[in-house]
């Protein structure tokens, strides 16, 4: 038996936003939740929304931007949404964005 792989995805669009990287992730973490692996998607937070995923979907802080760039901007620096990932021990830190995700990714790292 291969040993499980523990995958942070990291993204600044995930539902309710969609577009082709959030479909991406969506199935990125579908497949890799389904073949046995341990997968968290962090991601900024939306107000309102819940998540119903069979991984782990962590929100962190984020600020309302829709109006100017379509998306709602993270807040990568927040130390309990760091910790968070830092506690589920990622051994790949996968980020699809080169803004907060990829800062937190580098925080994180």
């Amino acid at each position: 038996m291969e040993p499980r792989i523990r995958t942070a995805l990291l993204n600044d669009s995930f539902p309710p936003q969609i577009d082709g990287v959030a479909n991406a992730v969506i199935n990125y973490a579908s497949l890799l939740h389904g073949r046995g692996d341990d997968v968290m998607v962090i991601t900024p937070a939306y107000p309102g929304v819940e998540d119903h995923y069979d991984y782990e979907v962590l929100r962190y802080s984020s600020v309302d931007t829709t109006k100017i760039i379509g998306y709602r901007a993270g807040y990568p620096f927040s130390a309990s949404a760091v910790q968070r990932v830092v506690d589920f021990a990622p051994d790949i830190l996968h980020t699809h964005c080169p803004v907060s995700s990829l800062l937190m990714a580098r925080v994180v790292r």
